[in-house]
């Protein structure tokens, strides 16, 4: 019998302390209602100083001496019931108006609440600002049955750190050290970059703040400020992918960090060159994308733009980059038909590239030599260059550099009108394609390769359609032959007289026999 009573004995008594928690918040909150029911969140939404005293608890007491045995309800006389249930009430966790306010109402809201109570306007502007922006986004994209965008309100996680972030920010700033508060803010926008894609609007946002702060720092000869349009030129171009407003982030601190030494090791945690070298690499990468993109719309931008991406990259120092740079600034050359500018950019690229021993480059470098001769209608000079990118790639195992120069050495000879060339290479162009798995480039390759030998047989066939006829129905065989059952009709032909008047002779007998048979059936039906 005593193993069922002290199990539900427990029970009694933890149920007992959960309605002793309910009767203490109901307490603290009927202070004020003054015989008036009120809205609990419109309650809580008082400041929090107005309701945080409690006279009714002794919950000092027991944190400040916690050997204090306390009675349970079953042990109380009848006289002590009331001081026991003081007791226990007084004994339970201390939460703190704030930790009710967040109970009860949304949690942005309760944190909101505390900005304003605790007079961190600031910090209330930025997080206001974010929260507004979340529901922008949250507006734009509904999501679907199976996934839905998180929501910044949602994550507790997210807005308690960036509660504190921006409690010691305003700190920072109230004590006059704005490095301190660009620092922190800097620190909050890299911790959101390192998050999924879903967040980096938040690292946006905050490197906005920090850079607005940091333009209020005097006397670090503006390294605060450079450190943080670099980072914040590098997350436009790696993450958000928008090279076109990060270009004058980076400009700018291109131009600050020029001749110093500094660099951001330590706060991307990663080895890095000097900021003036890191904005280099990243102008000339995001030029370099612009130029690839606008070149067959608007070639002139993208000249200008390529000649800036070849002076970053000489700044940079980097011998890859200058050969990127040379290659795509000669195709922008030949995009606005400066034929003579080309000729000598690809010829200082293979020159470059021979220096390096970069295979691939000198092989790029022939080829564009080659179209850019062609521009000019000098074939010995693109035979020459298309021949040296096959004897080069062919060398050193370049079969897609191979498979390349074969085809434009196909094309090339095909638009000459050497077509026993130009069937050759192509054909050897499609092998090539096909071993590699490039279907693509194979289908264009077995195309131009099937032009290039109809181009070889159509004078044959024109001949055979005109042979065709009464007078020779041995073409018209071919060519019905040709058509049911694609038996080849170009075979060189000997012609022996004797046995050509023979064939022609019994056609003709053939032919006769079958008139002469045709009238008497014709003769036999009228008499009838």
């Amino acid at each position: 019998m005593l193993c069922f009573i002290f199990p539900l004995f427990h029970l009694s008594v933890y149920v007992l302390l959960l309605r002793a928690y309910e009767e203490t918040l109901k307490i603290m909150t009927a202070k004020y209602r003054q015989g008036k029911r009120h809205d609990v969140e419109e309650f809580l939404k008082k400041n929090c100083t107005e309701w945080s005293n409690n006279s009714d608890s002794n919950i000092s007491g027991y944190i400040d001496n916690p050997k204090i045995k306390l009675k349970t309800l079953p042990q109380a006389q009848g006289k002590e019931i009331n001081k026991v249930i003081d007791d226990l009430k007084a004994a339970l966790p201390n939460i703190t108006p704030k930790e009710i306010r967040r109970f009860y109402m949304p949690y942005h809201e309760a944190i909101l609440l505390e900005f304003k109570e605790q007079g961190y306007q600031q910090s209330f502007d930025y997080m206001t600002e974010l929260l507004g922006f979340d529901e922008k986004i949250s507006e734009k994209t509904p999501g679907s049955l199976s996934w839905k965008k998180p929501s910044l309100k949602d994550q507790q996680d997210f807005i308690n750190y960036l509660t504190n972030g921006f409690i010691a920010s305003e700190k920072s700033k109230r004590k006059g050290d704005y490095f301190a508060q660009a620092t922190t803010l800097l620190d909050m926008a890299l911790f959101f970059q390192s998050k999924t894609w879903e967040w980096w609007w938040i690292a946006d946002h905050l490197y906005q703040f920090a850079l607005s702060v940091a333009k209020l720092i005097d006397g670090d000869d503006a390294k605060t400020i450079t450190l943080i349009r670099y980072l914040y030129g590098r997350f436009l171009c790696h993450e958000l992918q928008n090279p076109t407003e990060a270009l004058d982030h980076l400009n700018k601190a291109r131009k600050d960090s020029e001749n110093k030494t500094w660099n951001a090791s330590v706060k991307l945690e990663i080895k890095q060159h000097c900021i003036f070298k890191e904005c280099n690499i990243l102008l000339y990468k995001t030029l370099l994308i612009f130029v690839r993109t606008e070149r067959l719309q608007n070639p002139q931008s993208a000249l200008k733009a390529c000649i800036e991406a070849k002076e970053r990259a000489t700044d940079a120092g980097n011998i890859e980059y200058t050969n990127e740079v040379l290659y795509e600034l000669g195709k922008c050359y030949i995009a606005v038909n400066k034929i003579k500018n080309a000729l000598q950019t690809f010829s200082k690229l293979l020159a470059l590239a021979k220096r390096t021993s970069d295979i691939e480059g000198v092989c790029n470098a022939h080829m564009e030599l080659a179209f850019a001769y062609k521009h000019l209608s000098d074939s010995d000079y693109t035979e020459k260059h298309l021949r040296m990118c096959r004897e080069n790639a062919e060398n050193f195992g370049l079969l897609e550099k191979l498979a390349d120069a074969h085809y434009y050495t196909g094309e090339h000879y095909l638009s000459q009108g050497k077509l026993h060339l130009s069937t050759k290479h192509l054909e050897n162009a499609l092998n090539l394609y096909s071993r590699l798995d490039l279907t693509h480039e194979a289908d264009q390759a077995r195309c131009i390769a099937g032009i290039s030998k109809g181009q070889e047989r159509i004078q044959k066939y024109i001949d055979l359609l005109l042979r065709c006829g009464e007078y020779d129905e041995n073409a018209t065989l071919k060519l019905c032959r040709w058509k049911s059952y694609r038996e080849i009709f170009w075979i060189e032909e000997t012609f022996d007289t004797k046995l050509d008047l023979e064939i022609q002779h019994e056609n003709s007998d053939t032919l006769s026999s079958s008139l002469s048979s045709t009238l008497h059936n014709d003769q036999a039906t009228s008499r009838l």
